[in-house]
């Protein structure tokens, strides 16, 4: 697994420095005894929120029992704990990661339909082409264009 994040910062290396906007955080040196999100099966999970993050942790309402479920509460208080860290270190050793069930509160409560758009930054998967010579890894630049194997894509 090591060599894969490796590898993975290799193929979408940082490309400028942390700042309150934007953090990359990366520590090789970091490992956990289990893998938290198996039940999201290989692909990563996305959940869109109605609202930004630092919306929903000011709203009054999560601290109401009766409204916002435990679960839900403590994956956004861990969500926004990841938003504010400086080391990945630090998250580990606090336990800061939100569990699959948290999550899946969150994306009841406050989720909505993620879209083509949100996942791959186009309208159309057609415009994509083939993502084979690239193994899918796909990235998007600052000014939102989709970057495949090198080439903007439109």
């Amino acid at each position: 697994l090591k060599t894969a994040i490796e590898q993975i910062m290799v193929a979408m290396p940082r490309e400028e420095a942390n700042h309150s906007a934007c953090r990359t955080l990366a520590n090789l040196g970091v490992l956990f005894q289990r893998r938290y999100y198996t039940d999201f099966n290989v692909d990563l999970k996305k959940i869109k929120l109605r609202d930004p993050l630092p919306i929903l942790c000011e709203m009054p309402e999560i601290y109401n029992r009766t409204k916002v479920k435990p679960a839900c509460f403590e994956a956004l208080h861990r969500l926004h704990a990841i938003r504010k860290a400086n080391r990945l270190s630090e998250l580990a050793q606090h336990n800061m990661f939100p569990e699959v069930r948290q999550l899946l509160q969150v994306e009841s409560k406050y989720g909505e339909s993620v879209s083509v758009m949100d996942m791959y930054g186009v309208v159309n998967l057609k415009q994509l082409g083939s993502t084979s010579s690239n193994n899918g890894l796909l990235k998007t630049s600052a000014d939102g264009s989709v970057v495949n194997n090198g080439s903007m894509v439109n």
